[in-house]
C-alpha cells in the first residue's frame, strides 16, 4: 500500500492509503520457464517485479533486492574464507613442525655421534 500524504495547513497527520497503481502488459516467455514458475508457485507479477528491480540495481550499482541467492552467496563466501584461514594455519603449523624436527634431528645426530665414538670426533 502506498501512502498519500495530504498536507493541510502544515498538518501532516492526515494520511490516506490508496492501492498501488498497476498496469497490464503482454509478454512472452519460454514454456519451460512458465512450467517452472507453475511448479514452484511463483506468480508472474512477482517474478517480473523482482527481475526489473534486480536489473535496475545492476545498472545503477545499487542495492540488490533481498533474495535467498544473495544470502547463500554471502554464507558461501564466509565459509570459503574460514576454510582458507584454516588451511593457512595448518600450513604454518606444518612448516613450524618441520623446522622443529630439523633442529631436533641435527641435535640428536651430534649427540649420537659423541655417544658412539666416545668424543673422539669433534
Amino acid at each position: 500500500m502506498e501512502k498519500e500524504i495530504n498536507e493541510k495547513d502544515g498538518n501532516l497527520e492526515a494520511i490516506e492509503y490508496k492501492a498501488p497503481t498497476r498496469t497490464n502488459i503482454t509478454s512472452c516467455i519460454l514454456i519451460d520457464d512458465w512450467n517452472v514458475a507453475k511448479q514452484y508457485g511463483i506468480s508472474w507479477s512477482d517474478a517480473l517485479t523482482f527481475g526489473i528491480r534486480f536489473l535496475a540495481a545492476e545498472q545503477d550499482d545499487g542495492a540488490y533486492p533481498e533474495c535467498k541467492l544473495q544470502t547463500k552467496l554471502e554464507k558461501t563466501v564466509k565459509q570459503r574464507n574460514a576454510y582458507m584461514q584454516e588451511a593457512s594455519a595448518l600450513r604454518d603449523l606444518q612448516e613450524a613442525e618441520g623446522e622443529a624436527e630439523e633442529e631436533v634431528t641435527a641435535a640428536t645426530t651430534e649427540e649420537d655421534l659423541k655417544n658412539v665414538f666416545g668424543g673422539l670426533i669433534e
